[in-house]
């Protein structure tokens, strides 16, 4: 309606008269047809695909962000996109897809019955996230192969501005950890086309890398210690505090290494995953720094009792490496996607700590690993007693920093809340996620 259509110059009717191949298709085609630069950004969860779009996004005189996800329309992306100046060269837009293919809480279908089958709820998504992406690619067809877009309702309009040479990123989704980030580039031209046929593939290279600080230095200080068995080092009278900090400083070489050891793979793939690594550890190590148990530990312990309620001896000696052990077991667990959340039938352990003492919560754990821990001091309590409110309340004080009064929580209390055990670990996620820099 605003201007000739580029539909004709396409060579779809020339392709089998020609021979072309289809990447030369693809080249004309984007010649031909794309009056903007179109930049398919990909690559893993984490790696900082946002970020770098973002910062193209400062160069520009003027930008707008537009979110697709399960509540995009394109009136409202018209809506956003008519703000942007018509007669300004280089502005950008930011296509940020969130959308995902059901079967996660991304895609929720808050309209369906509760009563309907899994089988027909199935259905349904499908239908519903189909539906979508046929809006979705018709959308991007109108917008960047007609140069025009309208929303069939209001009438409200927008089109391309010739001869800007406006650049357009899109952040491709990460849909699936199992997936390389060119498996998901493919699956996700396949859903939109046009993209697929006009974009340009952008990848970011994950790399680990970081700034060699402090926490990092204390992280790999206790690690290179674990690592050459020296963790279990035991204070001796007139002798120096077990207090692994006052080591030498580590080369960043030799930094990256031992993280590149110790960082299971799940992690090392994403940089967001890399540097909770950093922080979880680090909370964890600084603990052990300070802590006077650990600091001073001759490898004598004293008597405690067992989920029997029987007095049994406890050694010292494997102190540190137990703890560091399951420190890197924890926060495995605490960014593996295959981890399930229903913390009744999974196994879990975690460490509860302030600046004096250590608790733990342990579930479905083996009989040897409950054994460790009860060697080295640190008592285990039964399942009966998890779901005390004594023990869940002792927990939440310990990692909240709350006030117990007469040995309860009275924030709990005063909320007529019911303080289960899973309400209880949920808590401690969230406060650990909160506590590490990342979004809940």
């Amino acid at each position: 309606e605003t201007k000739p259509s580029n539909l004709r110059d396409i060579p779809w009717i020339t392709l089998k008269e020609h021979k072309m191949e289809p990447e030369s298709m693809r080249k004309v085609q984007r010649d031909k047809l794309a009056q903007s630069l179109v930049q398919l950004v990909f690559g893993n969860a984490g790696d900082g695909k946002t970020h770098y779009i973002k910062s193209q996004l400062k160069q520009c005189p003027s930008s707008c962000t537009i979110s697709v996800n399960e509540a995009f329309t394109p009136l409202g992306a018209i809506k956003k996109l008519r703000h942007l100046p018509f007669d300004k060269p280089d502005s950008a837009i930011f296509f940020n897809f969130t959308l995902l293919p059901p079967g996660g809480k991304n895609f929720p279908l808050h309209n369906l019955n509760e009563n309907i089958s899994s089988e027909d709820k199935h259905t349904a998504e499908h239908t519903l996230y189909r539906r979508l992406i046929e809006v979705i690619g018709w959308f991007f067809f109108d917008l960047l192969i007609l140069g025009y877009v309208e929303d069939r309702d209001t009438g409200l309009s927008f089109h391309l501005p010739g001869g800007l040479r406006w650049v357009i990123f899109v952040e491709v989704p990460s849909r699936d950890l199992t997936m390389t980030p060119e498996e998901m580039l493919e699956q996700f031209c396949g859903d939109i086309p046009t993209l697929g046929l006009l974009g340009s593939p952008h990848k970011i290279l994950n790399k680990i890398h970081f700034i060699i600080d402090e926490e990092v230095q204390l992280v790999c200080k206790y690690l290179k210690a674990y690592k050459e068995k020296r963790i279990d080092r035991l204070y001796k009278e007139r002798g120096q505090q077990v207090k692994f900090s006052l080591n030498p400083i580590i080369t960043d070489k030799d930094c990256l290494k031992l993280l590149d050891q110790f960082m299971p793979c799940h992690i090392k793939t994403r940089k967001i995953t890399q540097r909770l690594f950093i922080k979880y550890m680090n909370t964890r190590c600084y603990f052990l720094d300070h802590l006077p148990a650990f600091n001073y530990n001759t490898g004598v312990g004293e008597y405690i009792k067992n989920t029997q309620g029987e007095q049994v001896p406890t050694n010292t000696r494997t102190l540190g490496s137990t703890l560091i052990e399951a420190m890197l077991k924890e926060v495995s667990d605490f960014c593996d996607p295959a981890i399930k959340e229903n913390w009744s039938i999974n196994p879990h352990q975690q460490l509860i700590y302030d600046k004096f003492t250590i608790d733990l919560v342990t579930l479905h754990a083996a009989p040897s690993d409950q054994a460790k821990f009860m060697k080295i001091g640190v008592k285990v309590p039964s399942m009966m007693e998890m779901h005390t409110r004594d023990i869940l309340d002792k927990y939440l004080s310990k990692a909240l920093g709350l006030e117990l009064k007469y040995g309860r929580l009275k924030q709990i209390d005063e909320a007529n809340y019911v303080l289960t055990l899973d309400y209880t670990l949920k808590m401690l996620n969230i406060h650990e996620r909160y506590r590490c820099g990342v979004s809940v």
